[in-house]
């Protein structure tokens, strides 16, 4: 099949909902089919747009100056040499070829992607967040209320689009992890419990400075506590004590992963987020917010620590019970949770997107 994808933009930097349509296409051509990533080279915008949304596409776009690479693929992520990337002025329907299936991957590339002519082919929509934090909700909701087969990577998503009133054109297609590449290479038992890895984000929901200061407060009790944090920026302003790993890419984000005892989750909302599941599938034990795209595979006391969205105490709490429980970290939490994470292949999420593929071209 000749598939294509439609992003908002180009990531200069590590982006997760750009790496998960990176995988897919990938997937996709390994097994056969002609797939097509297209972004164009301004960030997308739309005259509806609130405050709010203008100034995170001015952010983004400020993120790529100077970055956008004439070959249209992206440097940070391992992009298959068959997948066909490119970067087009504007997004327009001469610049989606003809094919068999097209997707929108972001509420502001939906309209688009439901007015091209015909030949570009059947009209998909993967939905990855309930984007609001982006957009006007009405703006939003009209995206998911337009004819197009939707793919949601959430139940809590499927939810949405059960009160929407268009549960019957979507299809739930959890994400997957890259099982080969995120492994266990130091057994958590041997780990130095103290130290616990956390993601830096520019986005106040991503919750770094929840984490941060759930961290420094189990540091009064604990000084021998060391924090890593990774982000895709060069040093942020963090407390001295931090330790801070710009950019890990490849190998270097597994060994990251496996120099940590615990992975600590602040976010306050995501559709189902990567490290988190990635730290899990590299023996971490996960203490998370219990927001609702994490707890797609995070159990509270099964295979994660969890606390209340915003709790900064709770998870403090739950670290601390950790460092205190090696037992429980490593028996209970790291080793459970690094059992379930890994029932999300990426083989499994692309062998129901290909059957539906498969299944709307009969």
């Amino acid at each position: 099949m000749r598939v294509s994808f439609i992003l908002p933009g180009f990531p200069s930097a590590p982006v997760g909902g750009f790496a998960v349509v990176y995988t897919y296409a990938n997937h996709l051509t390994r097994r056969g089919h002609q797939v097509n990533v297209i972004h164009p080279r301004a960030w997308m915008t739309h005259a509806g747009w609130s405050r709010r949304a203008v100034n995170h596409v001015r952010a983004l776009a400020r993120s790529a100056v100077g970055s956008v690479p004439r070959d249209g693929r992206p440097a940070w992520f391992p992009l298959d040499a068959d997948v066909r990337s490119v970067i087009v002025p504007r997004l327009a329907p001469n610049t989606v070829p003809d094919g068999d299936a097209v997707f929108a991957t972001a509420w502001e590339t939906a309209s688009i992607v439901h007015a091209l002519p015909p030949p570009t082919g059947r009209k998909l929509y993967l939905i990855q967040h309930y984007e609001t934090w982006s957009g006007p909700q009405e703006l939003v909701d009209a995206t998911w209320r337009l004819p197009m087969d939707k793919v949601v990577i959430s139940k809590w998503l499927l939810e949405i689009a059960q009160g929407l009133g268009v549960a019957g054109e979507t299809t739930y297609i959890p994400n997957g992890i890259d099982l080969e590449r995120f492994r266990i290479t130091d057994p958590p038992q041997r780990r130095d419990r103290f130290r616990v890895g956390l993601l830096h984000h520019r986005r106040k929901w991503k919750g770094t400075a929840d984490g941060l200061r759930a961290l420094e407060s189990v540091r009064r009790t604990r000084p021998g506590l060391e924090a890593v944090l990774f982000g895709t920026a060069q040093r942020p302003r963090v407390p001295e004590w931090v330790i801070y790993a710009p950019a890990p890419a490849g190998e270097r984000l597994v060994e990251l992963y496996n120099s940590m005892a615990i992975f600590l989750h602040p976010s306050w909302t995501e559709g189902w987020p990567l490290p988190p599941a990635e730290a899990m599938a590299c023996g971490c034990a996960l203490v998370a917010a219990a927001n609702r795209g994490v707890s797609e595979y995070a159990t509270d006391g099964s295979t994660a620590l969890m606390a209340p969205v915003r709790d900064i105490a709770g998870l403090a709490a739950a670290v601390d019970r950790l460092i205190d429980d090696d037992d429980l970290r490593v028996r209970i939490v790291a080793t459970a949770g690094h059992a379930h994470i890994r029932s999300f292949s990426w083989e499994a999420a692309v062998d129901r997107l290909e059957a539906l593929l498969t299944a709307g071209s009969d």
